[in-house]
C-alpha cells in the first residue's frame, strides 16, 4: 500500500483540495492502511449477499502479559475474566446496518472504524427458542492499549475517561428479558421500534445498560476487540435486573461480569461473536 501521508502532503502542495477536507480524508486513509496492515492474508466471503473480509483471528491464540490467559478465556482461579469470546457455531449474528461504505456484518474478528459505530447494531440468533428469554451483552475485555491489538498489549500510560490505568472490563451494553421470538427475527436490543412482528413494549427486552459507542477521547491510535454474547435466562418470567447508574461512564469500568452472570443464572453463554474496532484521533 502507498503511504497515504505522502500522498496527502503532495495534494496540499498542489492545492488540489482544501486543507480541512484533506485532514479528514488523510486520517481515514491512514486508519484504513493501518487496518490493512493488521489483517494478514484476509479471506473474502459472501455473507447475506454482502462481501465481508474475514480476519481469521482466534482469540484463544493471543495471551495477555499478566498471565491471565487468552482474552475472554477460562483464566486463573479467582479472576473474573472467564468468558470465551470466540465465535460459537452457529454464531450470534450482529449487523451494524447504519454502515454504508463497507459491510456491517460482524464475522468473528473483522474490522470496523470507530466513527462508524454511533448507532447500535441489529442482533439476530435464528436458533433462539421462542419459549425462552435472553440477555444480551457487549463487553470490552481488553480496555485501553498503547497501540493496536494483537500487535501489542502495552497498556496506555495516560488517563482514560477519568481513571488512571486500564478501565477494563467495560460494560458497553446490557439488555435483559429479550424474547426468543424477537431474537429469531432480529432486533436492536432494548429498542422496541425495531421489533419485526410485536407491538409489546418489552419485545426488545429491558435495558440494563444503554449502548455506549466505543470512544476515542484522549486515546492514541490503535485497535482492540469487543465481544458480543447472548445468555439464556433460567425462568420464563422476566428478571428484575439492578439499575446501574450508567450516566456516569466510570461506573461501567472494572465490571465483575462473572459475578453478575452467575448471580442471575445466566451461565454459560448461548452464542457469541466479536469484532475489532480501530480508533484514531479525529481531525478538527
Amino acid at each position: 500500500l502507498a503511504d497515504p501521508r505522502a500522498a496527502c502532503a503532495r495534494a496540499v502542495r498542489l492545492g488540489m483540495v482544501r486543507r480541512k477536507v484533506l485532514a479528514s480524508a488523510c486520517a481515514a486513509a491512514t486508519a484504513v492502511c493501518a487496518l490493512a496492515a493488521l489483517v494478514l492474508l484476509p479471506r473474502d466471503e459472501e455473507v447475506d449477499g454482502r462481501l465481508v473480509t474475514l480476519a481469521g483471528w482466534d482469540l484463544a491464540s493471543y495471551t495477555q502479559p499478566d498471565a491471565n490467559g487468552p482474552i475472554g478465556y477460562n483464566t486463573a482461579a479467582g479472576s473474573n475474566r472467564t468468558l470465551d469470546g470466540n465465535c460459537t457455531d452457529p454464531r450470534l449474528e450482529v449487523d451494524w446496518t447504519s454502515i454504508r461504505t463497507y459491510s456491517g456484518v460482524e464475522h468473528c474478528g473483522n474490522l470496523y472504524l470507530q466513527p462508524d459505530l454511533s448507532a447500535p447494531p441489529v442482533v439476530r440468533f435464528p436458533h433462539a427458542s421462542t419459549s425462552i428469554l435472553y440477555t444480551f451483552l457487549m463487553l470490552d475485555e481488553v480496555g485501553v492499549l498503547n497501540g493496536s491489538w494483537p500487535l501489542t498489549y502495552e497498556p496506555f500510560p495516560g488517563n482514560c475517561c477519568g481513571v488512571q490505568g486500564n478501565p477494563a472490563p467495560i460494560r458497553h451494553w446490557l439488555v435483559g428479558n429479550i424474547p426468543g421470538a424477537s431474537l429469531k427475527e432480529g432486533v436492536v436490543p432494548g429498542d422496541g421500534s425495531t421489533c419485526a412482528s410485536s407491538a409489546s413494549p418489552l419485545c426488545a427486552g429491558s435495558v440494563v445498560t444503554p449502548y455506549l459507542q466505543p470512544g476515542t477521547a484522549g486515546l492514541p491510535s490503535g485497535s482492540h476487540p469487543y465481544l458480543h454474547f447472548i445468555f439464556e435466562q433460567p425462568d420464563k418470567e422476566p428478571i428484575a435486573f439492578p439499575a446501574f447508574d450508567d450516566e456516569v461512564v466510570t461506573n461501567r469500568f472494572h465490571w465483575n461480569y462473572s459475578a453478575f452472570l452467575h448471580a442471575y443464572g445466566l451461565w454459560p453463554k448461548k452464542a457469541s461473536n466479536w469484532m475489532v474496532i480501530y480508533h484514531y484521533p479525529q481531525a478538527d
